[in-house]
């Protein structure tokens, strides 16, 4: 069985923020309760195709990453809240967790 990456930040106030993942549930203290928020939505296209939808995502970045990228975004459209289509629901997760990693700091 192969090991796979998984990135967890942790902020200068303790709070961990990552890309959920059944692996990482063991952070989670027995019997402590924390939010889990969805960063996006991945859901079936009307043509059989999958997309990923960033929109919730810009609710749970700083002030200073929106702001950021709504620079890029403005600059060289580089950063689409709205990915796909993917022609598999996993190609689109990656590209989900991808745009988390790269755009939110997760």
């Amino acid at each position: 069985m192969s090991a796979k990456e998984l990135d967890v930040v942790i902020g200068t106030d303790g709070r961990m923020r990552f890309v959920y993942d059944d692996d990482l549930a063991g952070l989670i203290p027995a019997g402590y309760t924390c939010p889990i928020r969805r960063a996006s939505h991945v859901e079936p296209t009307a043509d059989g195709k999958w997309a990923a939808d960033m929109r919730p995502a810009l609710d749970l970045m700083t002030t200073a990453q929106v702001e950021a990228l709504g620079q890029i975004q403005m600059a060289v459209a580089c950063a689409p809240l709205m990915l796909g289509p993917f022609d598999t629901r996993a190609e689109a997760l990656d590209a989900e967790v991808a745009w988390l990693k790269q755009f939110a700091g997760v």
